[in-house]
């Protein structure tokens, strides 16, 4: 396993741990489905993971605890990222 893979798998079972400590609770928000225009309510719970390399990164977990929570990550904007 090369230096890559394993930095991504440590980042992997991180971002799995956090998932799976931040519980159930979220916020409701209202949200347009773009291709039927139907709104529907998600729970969005936003979270800050911070790396070993002392970067933040802003994420967003959709649904959850539910078994369809999906999790997306601003890589753009994580503190420090310009100086990499």
């Amino acid at each position: 396993m090369n230096h890559t893979t394993r930095a991504a798998s440590a980042l992997m079972a991180a971002l799995l741990a956090i998932a799976a400590l931040a519980g159930c609770s979220g916020t409701e928000r209202e949200a347009v489905d773009t291709l039927t225009g139907e709104t529907t309510t998600l729970k969005v719970k936003e979270i800050t993971i911070t790396l070993s390399d002392t970067r933040r990164v802003p994420c967003i977990i959709l649904n959850p605890g539910s078994r369809y929570q999906a999790m997306s990550c601003d890589w753009a904007h994580a503190d420090g990222s310009d100086l990499l």
